[in-house]
């Protein structure tokens, strides 16, 4: 058995949780599970858990955009950027900032240090702040998060109350799209790259209408083209678990592909390099296709010179 379900991930529960519970069904006791795209035990929606060999493709699936419907409520922010960490300042708009500055964005042009917002932002001021974080190219993490510094995650040293600087991240939103606002509510719609944090995106957005933020519900809609329409209720995966399984053909059709003849799968499949049909960039992940399409690996370009070797086979 090898591909991927598409799962909606309740609310209250990690992503470790859905493969945990996956792997006490029946038909997938003993077989290889792993998801691609971490989400947070507070949000919900898609998941991609990869099966069997499938797992081997966590870096390429790394490469797809995910989209995300998100609600942010202003006027205060949590030490976690989200509604289950603790209130750092009171929902008055006209609060004064108790927040690690180094959290936040450098203040906008004309705002005074320490002193919150004197009125409820308008509208044009939210288009405002979501075309700047539209344009941000790095991100500042939350501090609750599972990214490691020296070995230890940082929400293992947030609880500790160990707050350690973090250095900017390199991110790539796609679109942001406000769908509604009605202070101190706010919904938006974003697309983005792998590593982007929502709850930083809530965090900067409140700091830069200068009131706080927090986000408060997430809803990831998709990941490339798996969509939450199609993703399945962990309780309700039918019995053939294979009928509803992307095949690895679907899940890698992002990259470019190349065709091989009999004699070169088996050259590829034994390590050796191929001559390339296709101009495709150096470093570049190549989707490997047999003779009837299917895919048998995954290839790189390593040099200038028109060859390919195997960096992963499917056997």
């Amino acid at each position: 058995m090898k591909g991927a379900l598409i799962i909606n991930k309740p609310a209250g529960i990690t992503s470790h949780d859905v493969i945990y519970r996956l792997r006490k069904l029946p038909q997938l006791q003993g077989v290889k599970l792993g998801h691609s795209g971490t989400l947070d035990p507070f949000a919900t929606g898609v998941l991609l858990v990869l099966i069997g060999n499938a797992v081997r493709l966590q870096d390429e699936l790394h490469l797809l955009p995910k989209t995300y419907h998100a609600e942010i409520t202003l006027g205060a922010n949590t030490d976690t950027d989200d509604a289950t960490g603790q209130r750092l300042t009171s929902p008055n708009p006209s609060f004064v900032r108790r927040g690690i500055r180094r959290r936040f964005l450098p203040l906008p042009e004309g705002e005074l240090e320490g002193v919150g917002a004197a009125s409820t932002p308008s509208q044009a001021q939210i288009l405002a702040a979501l075309d700047r974080i539209k344009h941000q190219t790095t991100q500042i993490p939350p501090n609750y998060s599972a990214i490691k510094i020296k070995g230890k995650k940082m929400y293992e040293l947030a609880r500790k109350g160990e707050l350690v600087e973090q250095k900017p991240r390199n991110i790539k939103i796609h679109d942001i799209i406000l769908e509604n606002y009605s202070y101190p509510t706010l919904t938006i719609l974003v697309t983005c790259s792998t590593g982007t944090y929502i709850r930083s995106i809530a965090r900067d957005i409140g700091s830069m209408v200068n009131t706080g933020g927090y986000c408060s519900q997430l809803q990831r809609t998709t990941i490339g083209n798996f969509h939450i329409e199609h993703a399945h209720e962990i309780q309700s995966l039918p019995e053939n678990i294979n009928s509803v399984l992307i095949p690895l053909e679907q899940l890698t059709e992002h990259l470019p592909s190349i065709s091989f003849s009999d004699s070169n799968v088996a050259k590829l499949k034994n390590g050796r390099e191929v001559e390339m049909t296709k101009n495709i960039p150096i470093n570049t992940p190549i989707r490997l296709l047999d003779r009837n399409n299917h895919v048998f690996g995954i290839g790189i370009r390593q040099s200038e010179s028109p060859f390919i070797k195997s960096k992963k086979i499917f056997l």
